[in-house]
């Protein structure tokens, strides 16, 4: 968290933004072997976005969380600088996008129907379910999910006056493993509809199909799935809370639950198309396309404001079924 306002931005801080044309599999048309073609001739670099690039900034009521992202390789793979010396650097980032940041606001709501959290208490609920995913010694990846699920779903039934100040950590639940994948496979159908005719492979799901999250089910991950990166992958997509203002915490813990269900089923769909076993470099592609397709797009926000699909992506049930490989 980057406490703001930190420097005063100039009348330059509203400029316009525009954008760069994108080529058929979704990159940048200005990218030269993987670098920036316009900032390589001119010195510098005059867009926004990507002046930002790899930070993504929002705006809360205790300052500016900040996350990387997974787009760029070396936060992929844990290259770089710690986060604490570019703080100056990335004071002077968020001075200039300060004015155009959405700001949450400072009560947040549990779901779109339910109850609403002081700041306070969004902060302690956030840190517990960061906590429990990062906690190796509740067992592998699914059941700190699993755990995170089913100890939020509680809250979810609380009203306004029952919603106390959560635990500093999420209780541990009886193991149980969920068997039945039909609530995930319906909200896919319903997200994929409208794909384009055909499989594209370095795109997520070949393109948004159907066929293809369906071609990834059922595959046994323990011998290629990298947890620890997943792990990382998923609190960076918490702590980024996609779609909170517009329709609450379990939109948000539905969109991390979407994107574990995402890495699986697509990496395992294009290792099959390649004819390769899945490896560190395909799950990295996954996490890249992740973030391209549904965290760095106004199709999130376009998920957060249909209600159907709003109150598909934050039903605990469906939670429990993404889990399911």
């Amino acid at each position: 968290v980057l406490p703001m306002p930190v420097v005063t931005a100039g009348p330059e801080a509203s400029a316009r933004e525009g954008r760069m044309a994108c080529g058929d599999d979704g990159r940048c048309s200005a990218l030269a072997d993987g670098l920036c073609s316009v900032h390589r001739a001119i010195g510098w670099q005059p867009f926004r976005p990507c002046a930002q690039f790899p930070w993504h900034f929002v705006r809360v009521a205790d300052g500016v969380d900040i996350t990387a992202a997974f787009g760029c390789g070396a936060v992929g793979r844990s290259l770089g600088r710690p986060l604490a010396e570019e703080t100056p650097a990335l004071r002077r980032q968020v001075a200039t996008v300060w004015a155009d940041l959405p700001p949450v606001t400072p009560r947040v709501t549990l779901s779109a129907s339910g109850a609403s959290l002081d700041w306070a208490t969004y902060r302690a609920v956030e840190t517990a379910l960061l906590a429990c995913l990062a906690d190796t010694a509740r067992g592998g990846l699914d059941r700190r999910l699993d755990d995170a699920c089913r100890w939020l779903a509680g809250l979810l039934e609380a009203t306004i006056a029952e919603v106390p100040m959560p635990p500093k950590a999420v209780p541990m639940a009886p193991g149980r493993r969920p068997t039945d994948g039909g609530a995930a496979d319906r909200l896919l159908q319903r997200l994929t509809i409208g794909a384009p005719p055909d499989l594209v492979t370095d795109r997520m799901l070949g393109g948004g199909h159907y066929t293809a999250w369906m071609a990834g089910a059922g595959d046994e991950t323990a011998s290629w799935l990298d947890e620890a990166l997943l792990t990382r992958y998923l609190r960076a997509v918490l702590f980024r809370k996609p779609g909170l203002a517009e329709a609450g915490l379990a939109f948000v813990w539905g969109v991390v639950m979407l994107a574990a269900g995402l890495w699986v089923r697509d990496t395992t769909f294009r290792a099959r198309q390649a004819g390769r076993v899945p490896d560190g470099a395909m799950q990295l592609e996954t996490a890249r396309l992740l973030d391209l397709t549904l965290l760095h797009s106004p199709w999130l926000t376009e998920l957060a404001m249909h209600r159907p699909t709003r109150l598909a992506i934050s039903d605990p049930a469906v939670w429990a079924s993404l889990l399911v490989r």
